[in-house]
């Protein structure tokens, strides 16, 4: 499974790296395989929504998370100038702790829906 991760390196300039992640077949239920990744440990759980047009400056995030877009579009830029564009589904890992950080801008017309999964210590 492919997501993209944001990280910041030792000068505190942050990029993107995909990531692919290896899954293995496992049984859910007496008669149901599914494909999963490795568990991570998570400590939180949360929904959130960005307006139309909302915009931020650079920041690193508060914790180190996981999260899918549930609906509408973001833009992310990072430090080195690389701007990518998360839309319906997408994954980002946000592992840019100390760093300068990553700006969001809401590129749909709609808000943006967002699950997120805060990642345990």
């Amino acid at each position: 499974m492919k997501y993209t991760r944001i990280y910041g390196d030792s000068d505190g300039e942050t990029h993107f790296e995909d990531v692919e992640e290896e899954t293995q077949k496992t049984e859910t239920s007496p008669s149901s395989f599914s494909n999963l990744t490795k568990p991570k440990l998570s400590s939180e759980c949360f929904l959130a929504s960005l307006p139309p047009a909302y915009t931020d400056d650079f920041h690193p995030p508060p914790k180190r998370f996981m999260f899918t877009i549930l609906k509408g579009e973001l833009e992310t830029t990072v430090c080195d100038g690389e701007v990518r564009r998360l839309g319906l589904a997408d994954v980002a890992l946000i592992d840019d702790l100390d760093s300068k950080g990553h700006h969001n801008t809401v590129v749909s017309q709609s808000d943006c829906q967002f699950l997120f999964v805060v990642l345990a210590e």
